[in-house]
This record gives C-alpha cells, sequence and structure tokens, in this order.
C-alpha cells in the first residue's frame, strides 16, 4: 500500500510539473513572438490565448489536485493515514517552488508594454488581466 501512495505522490508531482512546464513554454513562446509587447491585434490574440492556456491549466490542476486527495485517502484504506498525510505534505512542499517559478514567467504577460494608439487595445489587455486573476476557465469578451 505505501508504494502505491508512493507512486501516486511521484506522478501527480510529474504532473504538476508537466503543466508548469508547458505554461512556461507557451509564455516564453508568445512573449518572444510579441517582443515583449503589444503593439496590434494579432500581439493581442498571442496574449489572449496564453492567458486562457493558463487559466484553464490552472482549473484542470485544481480539480487534478482534488482527485489527488481523494485517491490518496482511498488508497491509505485508514490504515495508512499518517503515509497519506506525509504524501500530501511532500507534494505541497515539492510543487509549491514550481509554482513560483510560473508565475515570475506570468509576470512577463501581465507587465508587457502596450505600445498602440488602439485604445480598445488597451482596455481589452487591461480586462484580460483582471479576469486572469479570478477563478474562471476563460477569459470572457464583453458583448
Amino acid at each position: 500500500m505505501i508504494t502505491s501512495i508512493l507512486f501516486l505522490l511521484i506522478l501527480s508531482i510529474l504532473i504538476a510539473l508537466a503543466f508548469q512546464i508547458v505554461n512556461i513554454l507557451k509564455i516564453q513562446d508568445v512573449y518572444r513572438k510579441t517582443g515583449g509587447k503589444i503593439e496590434n491585434e494579432d500581439d493581442l490574440l498571442l496574449t489572449k490565448g496564453v492567458i486562457n492556456f493558463s487559466m484553464e491549466a490552472a482549473m484542470v490542476y485544481i480539480v487534478f489536485a482534488i482527485v489527488f486527495v481523494v485517491l490518496l485517502f482511498v488508497l491509505s484504506q485508514g490504515k495508512y493515514i499518517m503515509d497519506a498525510i506525509k504524501a500530501l505534505f511532500l507534494f505541497g512542499i515539492i510543487t509549491l517552488p514550481i509554482g513560483f517559478i510560473g508565475k515570475n514567467f506570468e509576470k512577463k504577460i501581465k507587465e508587457m508594454n502596450v505600445i498602440t494608439e488602439s485604445e480598445e487595445i488597451r482596455k481589452r489587455y487591461k480586462d484580460y488581466l483582471e479576469q486572469w486573476g479570478k477563478a474562471q476557465f476563460r477569459i470572457r469578451e464583453e458583448s
């Protein structure tokens, strides 16, 4: 049973790491393509895409974390509850720095320069950033 808990812990850490790596690579790609600035609609759409991916990945990750916790306690069968708690603690300790690293990359998108005459693009970018901070699956466009 302890090997099952250990396997689940390692698998969960690897999945969390994979989520973060993919998100970081997408952020870097958008930053490289835009040169760190939003000058037109194409730049804004690239930025929106990476924000949407980040939001979607965060929601999927939350669901995954809940499944991890449930599976962990089911596997412990009450007999190995302390091992399950230790695994949960290790998961948190190991994935916390991974999350901080991801947040540092997200800052690149949040601090992009908006170099355009279009007030509409400025407004939408600001709106995207505000929505990014909320618990939702994707950016919603104003109608």
